[in-house]
């Protein structure tokens, strides 16, 4: 048994080794030029203002706007409007969700959200609020007032 591990170990040098690559064939024909490929990468232009760390604008000569962004995996480009109106509309619909839950805490607002790896939890004070969350609050404050009217009796005069 100690044979065969021995044998085994010396032959698996020998079997890893690459094999040579096979002699290319030689044509008398001319070669066909080769189609230079432009490289996928986009780099930020000499013009760009950088705004704020790693983000660029830039306004190309057809007068379009656009974002560039030093991401760990390259340069990202994006028109300047479709960004910002994504990144505000998907901010307000997640706070102003149906599902957000909201606590009073004093001078300050509680507000939870069920997300895909758990609840989102975040505390602001009552000045500070966004719209979504001043929607978000807004809401919570109707949905208490209709629930306190139901539980409580009328009063008879």
């Amino acid at each position: 048994m100690k044979r065969f591990f021995a044998l085994a170990i010396m032959l698996v040098p020998v079997v890893a080794q690459p094999k040579p690559a096979p002699a290319p064939a030689k044509t008398t024909g001319k070669a066909s030029p080769k189609k230079a490929v432009a490289p996928s990468t986009t780099e930020i232009p000499a013009g760009a203002i950088e705004v704020s760390p790693n983000s660029y604008k830039y306004t190309d000569k057809a007068g379009k706007k656009w974002v560039y962004h030093r991401t760990p995996f390259g340069i990202s480009k994006a028109e300047e409007g479709l960004e910002s109106e994504t990144n505000a509309a998907k901010q307000k619909s997640d706070a102003a969700s149906p599902e957000t839950q909201v606590t009073e805490q004093g001078h300050s607002l509680k507000f939870v959200r069920p997300g895909p790896f758990g609840n989102y939890t975040w505390v602001k004070k009552k000045a500070d609020l966004d719209e979504s969350e001043q929607a978000a609050y807004e809401a919570w404050q109707k949905k208490a007032a209709q629930a306190k009217a139901v539980t409580e009796p009328k009063k008879e005069q």
